[in-house]
């Protein structure tokens, strides 16, 4: 009878022992227990780094807790902070429990290089900037004296340069002055329109002596007896040297021709020395 009566007893502690909580755990009510499984949810999207985070952050709030339990003796209030020292320990065995399931074999690779620099391109409707810094300026006054086609003369003058958007070129236009004899020994005098076009040796910033080559027309408005002539020409090669957006000092050497029309050619060397600024 005894022996009946001991098994009855282990069956019985058995029975209690599965269907009791494991040791450790508390049940949950089901609105809790729902709560507790999106917090948990929440947790699993979160990265790594977050993750760690967040554990230090609900850490610090669990010192506080245990601080508030320790000053508060109303049993109502306790017992709201019990249970939100319940919610806060679940959720961070839950974070503990994530960021060890995270093993090295899951930590992402290194980040891809970062594509190289590519070369900003110009809009389609606005075209790449031109040269635009080697230009010293718009346009240049300049007055230079020596020989114009073989007689003392002197010219005043405007330079524009890069017109009509032509990189390298200068367009000039003038006016000078020669007096001498011409081949016939008359004494001339001879007032000149000078149009003339220049190219520029040079690539763009130079820097020092420059040089260029030019060609034109000079038209004789006026000469000896109040009369006018007719078109002529020079050819000549020059350089100058100075600050590229101030003043210059030029030197041009070439071949000049001046025609009256009704008196010997006038034709000559054309050497000048000048000023422009």
């Amino acid at each position: 009878m005894n022996f009946f009566i001991i098994v009855f007893v282990c069956l019985i502690l058995i029975l209690g022992n599965f269907s009791s909580p494991t040791h450790g755990q508390t049940m949950l009510p089901p609105g809790q227990q729902m709560k507790m499984q999106k917090i948990k949810e929440r947790i699993d999207r979160l990265p790594p780094r977050q993750r760690g985070e967040a554990i230090h952050t609900l850490s610090n709030k669990l010192q506080r807790i245990k601080q508030r339990l320790r000053e508060v003796r109303d049993a109502e209030r306790r017992a709201a902070i019990e249970a939100e020292f319940d919610r806060v320990t679940r959720e961070l065995e839950f974070l503990k429990a994530a960021v060890e399931e995270f093993s090295p074999e899951q930590t992402p690779g290194p980040l891809p290089p970062p594509p190289p620099d590519r070369p900003l391109n110009h809009p389609m409707n606005e075209p790449p900037p031109r040269h635009m810094g080697h230009k010293p300026d718009s346009r240049q006054i300049g007055l230079s004296a020596g020989y114009v086609a073989g007689l003392p003369g002197a010219l005043l003058e405007l330079r524009l340069f890069e017109p009509f958007d032509l990189i390298s070129t200068s367009l000039r236009v003038g006016g000078a002055y020669a007096q001498g004899a011409d081949s016939a020994g008359t004494s001339r005098k001879h007032v000149l329109a000078v149009l003339d076009g220049i190219y520029r040796l040079n690539p763009p910033h130079t820097q020092g002596i420059k040089s260029y080559f030019g060609l034109g027309f000079n038209y004789d408005v006026y000469t000896s007896g109040q009369q006018n002539g007719t078109l002529g020409g020079q050819i000549f090669y020059g350089i100058e040297g100075g600050q590229t957006m101030g003043s210059q000092m030029f030197f041009e050497v070439g071949y000049g021709l001046i025609r009256t029309g009704f008196s010997p050619n006038q034709m000559g060397l054309t050497a000048l020395l000048g000023y422009k600024f």
